[in-house]
């Protein structure tokens, strides 16, 4: 999973109906920011739900992973340094062409 698990906020019981027509009953966990986000969705036409649904499963799969943000750290502490290689250095340092 690429995000960092956090602490549960609040814990909400859900019931809902399994496939054999059984109550079950599940928890989640989330901040009141997206509980209430989610309460208006579910007052929407389905297919607007879905078009949300969608757009928030695209940014999530967008975000870095907790890998990328240290190398993003340590690439701009690098660069404060000086310590980086030009594009038409890297491409001499190859045989790409010219410098």
């Amino acid at each position: 999973m690429p995000h960092q698990l956090r602490q549960p906020q609040a814990r909400s019981w859900i019931p809902t109906f399994a496939p054999n027509s059984q109550l079950i009953w599940y928890t989640y966990d989330m901040t009141k920011l997206l509980e209430q986000a989610i309460a208006r969705l579910r007052q929407l036409p389905d297919n607007i739900q879905d078009s949300a649904a969608r757009a928030l499963i695209s940014q999530l799969d967008e975000e870095p992973e907790m890998g990328d943000l240290e190398a993003i750290r340590e690439g701009r502490e690098e660069f404060a340094r000086g310590d980086f290689t030009t594009l038409g250095d890297w491409r001499h340092e190859m045989g790409l062409g010219d410098h």
